[in-house]
């Protein structure tokens, strides 16, 4: 999603790409991050999430962080 810097345009994050960053991160204090941004914004495309989790999961051959997604995913809906 760019944006615009003066005479700039430049890439950035959508806010589900930092979910997606946070619970890739795994470190408790990001997990904790993605939680509350899923609760925070309720308008994010949840399974865009899904999906480039899962993505990045299977590249790091780690399954298990698609698992705690839907954990997070379940306590924001909650």
């Amino acid at each position: 999603m760019p944006s615009r810097f003066g005479n700039v345009e430049v890439p950035m994050a959508r806010g589900e790409d930092l979910v997606v960053f946070k619970v890739i991160a795994g470190r408790p204090k990001d997990l904790s991050d993605a939680a509350a941004l899923l609760v925070l914004a309720r308008g994010f495309d949840i399974e865009r999430i899904r999906q480039r989790t899962r993505a990045l999961a299977a590249l790091a051959e780690v399954p298990e962080i698609a698992d705690v997604l839907e954990q997070l995913l379940a306590r924001a809906e909650a």
